[in-house]
């Protein structure tokens, strides 16, 4: 009978594991659509400086929270020790973020006090520290790893190396075009660039695929440069 508990008790702490994994994926999915929200915002109406500096902030850590968060998946997909740590420094993050978004709203003056918004922040910091907590847990109840610290890692496949540069091309594609048509927006709303037959709205878009060339440049040079030294340290 003590088997069968400790059997069952294995498995509940098992299911519970993926919990985190799962949050992850909200946590994305809510970052994804608070971007296409403010994209689609920022275009339809006009806003005070004050809104615009937060949703273009908004706007950038949902893109990190998005880029950490698949890195956090490639490390569950890859069975590695390091996901709870890097699942930790995430959420945490992510916390950090929330009470800065708080703050600046109750501080700055061009926003009303919003008791759901409030509630939904509190929420997502209350299942964020749950989160961490059972993350901690399952870390210390997993036996220690068998490999010293300076094993080599497991090789990648040539599908999974090609698959991380596309992601990192994506990503920084992603990323550019983000801070392509923030900057643009910005600078054409600093100098007070001509909008006479939509010149300014042509520099802001003209930004935004400058962008995109450069962030997709720079994302798979730097996905290549980690799946050729995670190649050339693998012995021989």
């Amino acid at each position: 009978m003590s088997t069968q508990g400790g059997e069952g008790g294995a498995g509940d702490r098992s299911m519970l594991g993926w919990l985190p994994v799962a949050w992850v994926c909200i946590v994305m999915a809510l970052a994804a659509r608070g971007v296409d929200g403010s994209l689609a915002s920022i275009w339809s109406y006009s806003y005070p400086g004050s809104v615009l500096a937060f949703i273009y902030g908004s706007m950038a850590v949902g893109a990190v929270t998005i880029a950490w968060g698949l890195y956090l998946l490639w490390l569950v997909y890859q069975r590695s020790p390091w996901f709870a740590r890097q699942f930790t420094r995430w959420q945490w993050a992510v916390i950090a973020a929330l009470v800065v978004k708080q703050l600046y709203v109750l501080a700055a003056p061009d926003f009303a006090f919003s008791l759901t918004a409030l509630a939904w922040s509190l929420g997502e910091i209350v299942v964020g520290v749950a989160m961490i907590v059972l993350v901690k847990r399952e870390r210390q109840d997993r036996p220690a790893a068998l490999a010293a610290p300076g094993a080599p890692r497991p090789a990648l496949s040539v599908v999974a190396s090609i698959g991380l540069v596309l992601l990192g091309i994506v990503l920084g594609g992603a990323l550019g075009l983000a801070a392509g048509l923030g900057g643009g927006q910005l600078y054409a709303s600093a100098t007070d660039m001509s909008c006479f037959e939509g010149g300014c709205g042509y520099f802001v878009i003209f930004m935004g695929l400058a962008g995109i060339i450069v962030g997709a440049l720079a994302g798979g040079i730097f996905a290549l440069w980690r799946v050729l030294g995670r190649r050339s340290g693998q012995p021989a």
